[in-house]
């Protein structure tokens, strides 16, 4: 934010996009950074019984009070937000099982991190199950399969939901309708880590200035969506 203002780049907030808005800016290319949206559970979560605490990671990880110290709670996706959900609910004492079905728990996780984020877990006895996957889930239980068979497990206190991200693609018909050129980073283009992200801004940004320098205009180019 400190170098954006400083180079006094013009920010605007509280902006909702239309096509007529983007068009009346007249970009010359327009950036679509407006990340990705928490996938639903696999499986159907109504039959929950209600004293069961349903939360998705993200809201989890935004508002780590909503779930008690020392509570009892299932995660269902062994995933990196998985993991790092994992790794803060057992910071706060709360006794973690992490339901995997891949044979690894976050394999796209750099190695050093992920080895130290289980290790950290493994300390803490947090039960993390690979191969495993939940059938269903009613009352208080999860009905899962393994490689031993199906069985029943108890949910806990709270389920929460870590099976990953969907791109947000919500502007992109507006921009088609507004008839710019545009490209996607980050999340919305694929939820990744924060590296390839950083990577995509990087790379997008060399080719405008390529794609421009030459140009006797001065690039109109409009970011749509991100955090500063």
């Amino acid at each position: 934010w400190q170098e954006v203002m400083g180079l006094k780049v013009p920010v605007r907030t509280g902006f909702v996009a239309t096509a007529e808005s983007i068009a009346s800016f007249h970009p010359d290319f327009v950036i679509v950074a407006t990340g990705a949206t928490p996938k639903p559970a696999p499986f159907d979560v109504s039959q929950i019984s209600g004293r069961i605490g349903v939360f998705h990671a993200w809201d989890y990880l935004r508002n780590a009070g909503e779930i008690k110290n020392g509570s009892r709670v299932t995660v269902a996706g062994g995933g990196m937000v998985g993991l790092e959900v994992a790794d803060l609910l057992a910071a706060h004492d709360c006794a973690v099982t992490v339901i995997e079905p891949l044979p690894q728990m976050a394999p796209g996780m750099p190695r050093n991190n992920r080895m130290e984020l289980l290790d950290r877990l493994t300390e803490k006895r947090a039960r993390l199950w690979t191969k495993t996957e939940v059938l269903k889930a009613e009352g208080e239980v999860l009905n899962i399969r393994t490689d031993a068979g199906d069985k029943q497990v108890d949910i806990g206190d709270c389920l929460i939901i870590a099976t990953g991200s969907n791109p947000n693609h919500d502007t992109l018909a507006l921009l088609k309708d507004a008839h710019v050129d545009y490209v996607l980073v980050g999340d919305c283009y694929k939820p990744r880590d924060f590296l390839s992200c950083i990577r995509d801004a990087s790379m997008v940004a060399f080719s405008i200035d390529h794609r421009f320098s030459r140009s006797s205009c001065n690039p109109g180019v409009a970011r749509i969506g991100g955090s500063l």
